[in-house]
């Protein structure tokens, strides 16, 4: 048999002890706290009420008070004329637009300030400036009041006004020029018809073939600069100043929502300050 080891050099395991907590307590602390919440602000219903009906108040007088805000657009298209059936513009949109933001607008806007008449209104406009994709259109866009379209549709049309200034020397240059070369043409061809008419029929074919088909190449140039002379046109707005069907912006209806809920969150917020102040005077009584 087997000699059985003495207890003494023994080691033994060390057991630890296990805690069990009662969460039950916890939960009924819970819904106690829930409960007395819910109780709290039944019992404060009226200031809760009294202050989302002063916030929905406020809010429904800004409402009101705000101007319902529009967009007002226009299109203008460039000077151009028609050369050998093809449009060709006196300035690039791009360069257009360019003239448009930086010197046009803060011009007008300049004039308006000397004349003390409508600055502060017209200078509050933001007017933006875009080209549509793949056309030669420049879009005009501002917004504003009802009270407001006037106002900016003068501004749009001086807008259209500087341009036509400052291209007007361009296209009196080239109505110049084209009038000249019609004025030399019909002359040249008058002469040629002339001679045409004193010509000796029994003169070479040859010849009197040349004489002709100059003629006809001489009608068709007139023709051709008369045409492009017509075609010229200065820069105009495509149509009048449009405003969007629908206001854009804040709506009246989302301010006065937006109130109703900071009512609602205002008048927890002091419930909630009024009960803790409450709880600091009962604290305060019991210790003294």
């Amino acid at each position: 048999m087997n000699a059985q080891k003495p207890l003494e050099n023994t080691k033994l395991t060390e057991i630890k002890p296990i805690y069990i907590h009662d969460t039950t307590a916890y939960q009924a602390e819970d819904e106690i706290s829930l409960v007395d919440l819910a109780m709290i602000l039944i019992h404060r219903k009226i200031l809760i009420s009294a202050i989302i009906l002063l916030c929905s108040a406020i809010g429904l007088v800004i409402a009101l008070l705000t101007p319902r805000i529009y967009t007002y657009s226009t299109s203008i298209e460039s000077g151009s004329q028609i050369i050998n059936g093809k449009t060709t513009y006196l300035e690039s949109a791009d360069a257009l637009v360019a003239k448009i933001q930086r010197i046009y607008i803060p011009s007008i806007l300049a004039e308006q300030e000397q004349k003390n008449t409508s600055t502060e209104t017209q200078k509050s406009h933001v007017v933006e400036v875009s080209i549509p994709e793949n056309s030669n259109i420049i879009l005009l866009e501002a917004k504003g009041s009802e009270d407001q379209q006037q106002t900016l549709n003068n501004l749009f049309n001086n807008i259209v006004l500087k341009i036509n200034q400052s291209q007007h020397r361009l296209i009196q240059t080239t109505k110049d020029k084209l009038s000249q070369n019609i004025h030399y043409s019909q002359n040249k061809l008058k002469n040629l018809q002339t001679y045409l008419k004193k010509s000796n029929p029994n003169d070479k074919l040859e010849d009197r073939f040349q004489l002709i088909r100059e003629k006809t190449s001489l009608e068709n140039y007139i023709a051709n600069l008369t045409s492009q002379l017509s075609s010229l046109r200065k820069t105009h707005a495509i149509s009048q100043t449009l405003k969007s069907p629908l206001p854009t912006g804040t709506s009246h209806k989302l301010i006065v929502i937006i109130s109703i809920f900071a009512g609602l969150f205002l008048g927890m917020l002091a419930v909630f300050l009024a009960e803790f102040r409450i709880k600091i005077k009962e604290k305060q009584q019991e210790e003294s």
